[in-house]
Formats: structure tokens, sequence, C-alpha cells
């Protein structure tokens, strides 16, 4: 759970209106252990990660990127348009096997970007290589 770094969650089982949220120190957390297992039913408790960002610093790193892909989409004009926002809508998958020459619907095998303004889109392909047998459900189900 990476504390003190991350914050926790401490509640008893079944009952989250008695949570206890952003406990970083180990006594804290075990205090609110043992209440949580004292008002609990089953005299369970349940602790997990805090995830809201202020108590996630490797949430905060996701988000970040995020944000900074979300700033670069809206800074790309559409090549056709050329209305902000172009970007990837959809992993294409599908790729042919080597060993069969059949397909392999579940790896991807490119990307396509588009338009939501004006609808345009472009097909990326990234992986054009056939794949390992070991990776073909006909081959190796």
């Amino acid at each position: 759970m990476d504390v003190p770094r991350h914050a926790v969650i401490v509640m008893p089982d079944h009952d989250p209106a008695q949570a206890r949220k952003g406990l970083r120190d180990i006594h804290q957390i075990d205090l609110a252990r043992g209440l949580a297992c004292a008002n609990s039913p089953t005299g369970t408790a349940v602790i997990m990660n805090d995830l809201r960002a202020h108590c996630s610093p490797s949430r905060q790193k996701v988000i970040e990127q995020a944000a900074r892909n979300l700033a670069a989409r809206a800074a790309t004009p559409c090549p056709e348009c050329r209305q902000p926002g172009w970007g990837r809508i959809d992993w294409l998958t599908g790729r042919t096997c080597a060993g069969c020459g059949g397909d392999v619907p579940f790896l991807v095998r490119g990307t396509l970007d588009g338009c939501q303004g004006c609808g345009a889109t472009v097909e990326t392909p990234t992986q054009t290589a056939p794949v390992s047998p070991a990776q073909c459900p006909a081959c190796n189900p």
C-alpha cells in the first residue's frame, strides 16, 4: 500500500459511512482498524488504498499524463477540416498467424485516428509482422 507515501481508507465491513480516509500513519491506521472491527457486525475491517488524487502520488502521475495527452490532442488540428481535437479514437486489432495464416483477433495491429467534428479517419498500422503460433487461438488453443 506504500504507506506513508499513499494514504489508506479504513472502515467496518459493509459500512462505508464510517470510513476514515486519508490515513498515512501506521498508528492511526491501527487505531482505525480496531474501531472498524468493533463497529462491524462481522468483526472485520476493510483497509484499501485511498485513490483520491491528493492521497495517491502514483495516481497523480497518471492524471498528469492524461492531462498532457488531452492538451496535445486539443492542439492537434484535423488534417481534413482543421478543427482541433484530432487523435486516436480506437485500436485496430487482428493480426495474422505465422503458422496457419489465420486471424489472431485480440492482438493490436495499429491505431485509428479521427476527428469527431467531420468524421475523417486514418488507420495507422504499427504491428504488421505475422505473430507466433503460440499466440494463435487455432494453433495454440
